[in-house]
């Protein structure tokens, strides 16, 4: 996972959020926001929804991920 996903990952940690949410919280760009998004939809990380504008979560996958050692490392969560 790279830094950028990781970061885009860690902004949903508290609940849902649109791109342009993320990219405020995580003082990326909208564009990069959405390039790291589609990737963590094709993993199974992330899933947005049908609206305008489309909220982003993380799916069960994720959480259980971010619940291990090495996904709370990547997402700077501590212990």
């Amino acid at each position: 996972m790279t830094e950028g996903e990781a970061r885009t990952l860690g902004a949903l940690v508290d609940g849902a959020l649109t791109a342009d949410g993320i990219a405020k919280r995580t003082q990326m760009s909208r564009s990069q926001v959405g390039e790291h998004l589609r990737h963590l939809a094709m993993i199974g990380f992330v899933t947005g929804n049908t609206a305008t504008p489309r909220l982003w979560g993380m799916t069960g996958l994720a959480q259980e991920w971010s619940r291990q050692s090495v996904g709370r490392c990547a997402l700077g969560i501590q212990a």
